[in-house]
């Protein structure tokens, strides 16, 4: 119920942060870059770094070998606003709306939030891109709903992050307009509900948990696939403890599950505001009740005395 708490604003709303396995952007970690590496001549060298998982180096090798225009243009075919608007919503996406209240942060490039948030009534008042340091940090101070695309959107390249150059160029250390400082003022205070995060090895994961270690004393929760063996499970519980995450373990392939928890964390928020408002009220009530029992005791006190000032006019003696 710790969330349910978090998200219910008593202790400031929690902040959804969307990795690519509630969206198209998995795509671009298998299927396409190994399809992009045919188109290429580079299917061996692709397939090797894919299997150790280098997924910013596969995307520089293809980007290097088609050219930055070509490159773009793929990116944009898979991930732009004509795919996201084609393709079917479904899945734990759909939840996200109801349980948002503020900022939305994703690593994702395409435009599935938008539009989820869009046709479920709750429009972002404005959409953010990492690169993009005064609007971001006007969004910030202005606390309005907003999405925050950490990486940039498919149909720009101009503050992409996808490549390894683009990382590397992006997360500088030491700079205080790099994604990596942007995001620790971002994070600074508060919690996360990280959705669709293996948070297991991943450049961006990396450095987000890193961005989390160092702001202290603010605890963050995660949806998570159980890891199989205890060891693992063991293991990776020990490691997100250490940077104040709290995860929600959910059975292992079971991913079907992650929209109904979401939908339950949803009602039980709403729920939890409704009995709050619920015992205001009623405390309202009783106020008022115990109010008008000593307005009417004072009343009839005032009556009494007053008859009695009549009585003793008229007639010498109190009734």
């Amino acid at each position: 119920m710790a969330l349910v708490y978090r998200m219910s604003g008593d202790y400031g709303h929690a902040t959804p942060l969307v990795k690519q396995s509630l969206s198209i952007a998995r795509e671009l970690k298998d299927a396409k870059l190994t399809a992009l590496a045919t188109e290429c001549g580079k299917s061996r060298e692709i397939a090797a770094q894919l299997a150790e998982e280098k997924y910013e180096d596969a995307a520089e090798t293809v980007e290097q070998a088609l050219g930055p225009t070509i490159f773009s243009r793929r990116v944009a075919n898979t991930f732009g606003e004509r795919r996201s608007n084609a393709c079917e919503l479904k899945g734990a996406v759909l939840a996200l709306p109801k349980l948002a209240k503020g900022a939305v942060v994703t690593t994702n490039f395409d435009r599935i939030l938008e539009r989820t948030f869009a046709e479920a009534g709750s429009p972002f008042e404005q959409v953010v891109w990492g690169s993009q340091v005064d609007s971001m940090r006007r969004a910030i101070a202005e606390n309005k709903p907003f999405l925050l695309k950490v990486h940039g959107d498919a149909e720009e390249r101009s503050g992409r992050v996808l490549t390894k150059s683009e990382y590397e160029a992006n997360y500088a250390p030491g700079d205080p307009d790099s994604l990596r400082a942007q995001l620790g003022r971002l994070f600074q205070g508060r919690t996360l509900l990280f959705v669709g995060c293996n948070l297991g090895k991943d450049r961006t994961m990396e450095v987000l948990l890193d961005v989390l270690m160092r702001s202290s004393g603010v605890e963050h929760f995660a949806i998570l696939d159980r890891p199989v063996s205890d060891d693992e499970l063991f293991e990776k519980q020990r490691r997100l403890g250490e940077r104040g995450i709290l995860p929600i373990w959910y059975p292992h392939g079971r991913h079907d599950l992650i929209e109904p928890l979401l939908r339950w964390i949803a009602k039980s928020e709403s729920m939890q505001i409704l009995l709050d408002q619920t015992e205001e009220f009623l405390a309202a009530v009783r106020y008022f009740r115990k109010k008008d029992l000593i307005d009417q005791e004072i009343a009839l006190k005032n009556q009494d005395e007053a008859m009695n000032r009549y009585w003793l006019a008229k007639l010498g003696r109190k009734l």
